[in-house]
């Protein structure tokens, strides 16, 4: 009698534990079927060259220096130029402005944020964020990222490095980017 007890609790314990690698087998076919394929975004390149000239119009900020002074800069830049992909640039709706401007006496120079909208000839905008450092010796570097766009920039992403030098006399200042962009539509 034993024997077929324990025979019938073999056969028990066996159906119940093929329902549970079954059961098992069905969660985790949903689980992997539910997952979303991993979309790989394609970028291209994306250059330019950038002249970026003061607007007196938006005004103008101080920045306290560590002597006492006070340093005085365009809250506003008109943007000009042209960029593989871009096109020309139209210097009448396109602006850089600098933000949270400070002097750093770690490296003798000037830092802060930066947010640069380009609009080609279509009237399509690419907006770029991110940090800009200017040097004692008038040249400067920014890092950007891609943070919005209208028209064929909709959904863009992407980032790009520039490096520039500012002419002391004009407050002019030429730059050279280069970084990388989702296709445009």
């Amino acid at each position: 009698m034993l024997w077929v007890f324990l025979l019938d609790s073999f056969t028990l314990n066996s159906l119940a534990m093929k329902k549970l690698i079954f059961l098992a087998a069905i969660v985790m076919a949903f689980a992997f079927t539910a997952c979303e394929k991993e979309v790989i975004t394609p970028y291209v390149a994306i250059t330019g060259n950038f002249i970026n000239t003061p607007d007196p119009s938006a005004g103008f900020v101080e920045i306290p220096m560590p002597d006492g002074s006070v340093f005085t800069s365009p809250k506003q830049y008109k943007v000009s130029g042209t960029s593989a992909l871009f096109g020309t640039i139209d210097e009448a709706k396109s602006t850089l402005v600098g933000s949270n401007m400070a002097f750093d006496p770690i490296f003798g120079g000037f830092k802060g944020n930066v947010t640069i909208k380009l609009v080609d000839r279509e009237g399509d905008e690419l907006v770029y964020v991110g940090e800009f450092y200017n040097f004692q010796d008038f040249s400067n570097k920014s890092y950007l990222h891609v943070d919005s766009g209208t028209g064929r920039w909709a959904k863009a992403e992407g980032w790009m490095n520039a490096t520039g030098q500012f002419n002391p006399e004009t407050g002019v200042n030429t730059i050279t980017g280069t970084g990388e962009i989702t296709e445009p539509k």
